[in-house]
């Protein structure tokens, strides 16, 4: 999100909680009716700046590390869930993204991929030597290229959860907080949160919240569809200045 709700994640003590609520104003810009003409949806993917730090990161991590940062259990297929963001975006974007189903075009960036896996270099990026996004993409593999897109072009890192198994058959985590991905790919919900700390009421809850997060989107007409999304607020302190923190990068000394 592209603000911290501080009253919603600050607590004193500091504990784990589960925190999954409703996102105010979250219906899809395209499901908005005429009543709901003058309401701002909030957005549920944030832009990145063209060049900032945390692009630079994540282009690094799809540069030299990505097998530990995109991921997917042999035969899951992610295209239905990815082309989904990728309306999304466009939705909430126009100005900066583009999907016609076929092919997304990341204006701002000066590239395009389509769902073969094909990159276009459209114009010069915005930083750089300006061809920085399509020679990372061109290091994925072409299944992974749009997903590589997408996350040089918002701050989110994704993942898909199968609701009626509750396990994790993709990834894509460029930036973890002291977590490894790769080794989370098809845990249960329950064995992935199992070594935080404080974390009792979190597994308590996540029968219900798996319950949660899969039937909102089932439970939609056509006409609300978009209108269940749903975020949580975590906080944390950290020791070192990067982003990226799988635990194999980060430097032991603070």
């Amino acid at each position: 999100m592209s603000s911290f709700d501080f009253e919603a994640a600050v607590k004193a003590p500091f504990r784990m909680q589960p925190g999954l609520r409703r996102a105010p104003g979250a219906a899809h810009p395209a499901s908005i009716n005429s009543n709901e003409a003058n309401a701002v949806p909030a957005p549920q993917l944030t832009l990145l700046r063209p060049g900032s730090a945390q692009q630079r990161e994540k282009l690094a991590v799809l540069s030299a590390f990505w097998p530990q940062a995109l991921l997917a259990q042999s035969g899951f297929d992610a295209a239905p869930a990815l082309h989904a963001v990728c309306e999304l975006a466009a939705n909430t974007y126009p100005q900066a993204w583009e999907w016609d189903g076929r092919q997304a075009h990341a204006q701002l960036l000066g590239t395009a991929c389509r769902v073969d896996g094909q990159v276009e270099q459209t114009a010069a990026g915005q930083f750089g030597l300006g061809d920085e996004v399509a020679r990372c993409l061109a290091v994925l593999p072409a299944s992974w290229r749009l997903t590589g897109l997408l996350s040089l072009s918002f701050r989110e890192d994704l993942a898909i959860i199968d609701g009626p198994q509750g396990t994790l058959p993709w990834l894509a985590v460029t930036l973890p907080s002291h977590w490894a991905p790769e080794e989370k790919l098809g845990l249960p919900f329950q064995a992935v949160h199992a070594p935080v700390a404080d974390n009792q009421q979190l597994l308590q809850a996540s029968a219900a919240l798996l319950q949660l997060v899969h039937a909102a989107p089932a439970a939609q007409t056509d006409s609300q569809r978009g209108a269940g999304f749903l975020e949580r607020f975590v906080w944390n302190i950290t020791a070192h200045p990067r982003l990226h923190a799988h635990p194999q990068r980060v430097d032991p000394e603070r």
